[in-house]
C-alpha cells in the first residue's frame, strides 16, 4: 500500500534558517541535534536525516547466543559434536 505524501511549507529567515514543521519532524524522527543532508538538483531537493552507521564490530557475536566470547562458531560446534569433521 502506497503511503500518503506529506506536504508542508517553511519560510527561510534572513539568517537562512527554517523551522521544520512538527509533522515532518515526527515523520522523520528528528530530535534536537539531528544532522540533515540535502540531496538533489537546483530545481528539486531532498532532505535526508543523517543516521550514524554502526561498525560491523558492534554486531559481532549478536547471532551467537550461548557461545562463549573468544570461541569461534566453528570451534564451538566441533567441541559440541565431539569430533573434528575435517580430520
Amino acid at each position: 500500500m502506497a503511503r500518503k505524501a506529506i506536504v508542508a511549507a517553511a519560510k527561510v529567515t534572513s539568517k537562512g534558517q527554517i523551522t521544520i514543521p512538527g509533522s515532518i519532524r515526527k515523520e522523520l524522527g528528528l530530535v534536537t541535534g539531528t544532522r540533515l543532508r540535502f540531496e538533489g538538483t537546483r530545481s528539486e531537493m531532498r532532505v535526508v536525516p543523517e543516521r550514524p552507521r554502526a561498525s560491523f564490530q558492534d554486531f559481532v557475536g549478536i547471532g551467537n547466543p550461548g557461545i562463549p566470547e573468544g570461541v569461534s562458531v566453528v570451534q564451538f560446534f566441533r567441541e559440541l559434536r565431539g569430533h573434528d569433521d575435517l580430520a
